[in-house]
């Protein structure tokens, strides 16, 4: 018994695989005291964050990005109040921040309230944005535009976003890989194996959970 105690003492986890972002689009920028859930006893932000790292991801909170490089952002999600709708300049500036949104950052709209009329019809601004801007061609970006209204639903959707993230994210960059490779003959022929496209981990989603809706 001994040894499995030390065994399990000594145990390090590695470092994280990557950089994972999460932008925040909420009234007052950072987020820090968005919590549009009652059993949320941090802020919304640092609990998405919390479930990215279980994944062995660095997150990184940040402010909704207006001008970003394709070239490299990292994968993410952009966490949409649709409060921010009601901010001067904030339907210009998350139009400004969809109109170059990569494959690999998926938006989500928290709906806090959702039986509110108010929050219904705003949330529906934010979709016709993000729709206008063409960035729902993604089973999961549309079902982060779905929304979430429960902090239950709010961690299950973030999981399955990170998997549709990292994915889009390792499809897009073999990709790119792959063209900026010279051809090489068949292995038989030079004596060298084709190197992989990719070093990164690719994630397998979890088919077990549930898909969550407004309710």
């Amino acid at each position: 018994m001994a040894g499995v105690s030390e065994m399990n003492s000594s145990y390090q986890p590695g470092p994280p695989l990557g950089v994972f972002t999460i932008e925040i689009a909420t009234p007052g920028g950072s987020g820090a005291d968005w919590r549009p859930f009652p059993e949320l006893e941090q802020s919304l932000a640092e609990h998405a964050r919390q479930i990215v790292e279980r994944f062995d991801l660095k997150a990184e909170v940040i402010d909704l990005t207006t001008d970003r490089d394709q070239r490299t952002s990292r994968p993410g999600i952009v966490l949409i109040d649709p409060r921010f709708m009601t901010v001067p300049q904030g339907r210009a500036a998350l139009e400004a921040a969809m109109a170059e949104l990569p494959r690999w950052i998926l938006p989500m709209l928290v709906l806090g309230q959702p039986d509110d009329a108010r929050m219904a019809d705003l949330a529906g601004q934010a979709r016709d944005v993000l729709s206008a801007a063409d960035v729902l061609s993604s089973t999961s970006a549309r079902r982060g535009a779905r929304g979430v209204s429960s902090l239950k639903a709010f961690a299950v959707l973030v999981r399955d976003l990170v998997f549709g993230a990292e994915g889009q994210y390792i499809s897009d960059r073999s990709k790119r890989l792959h063209k900026a490779l010279p051809s090489l003959p068949p292995s038989g022929k030079s004596g060298r194996a084709r190197p992989s496209p990719s070093g990164r981990f690719a994630f397998a989603p979890d088919r077990l959970g549930e898909t969550p809706d407004v309710r």
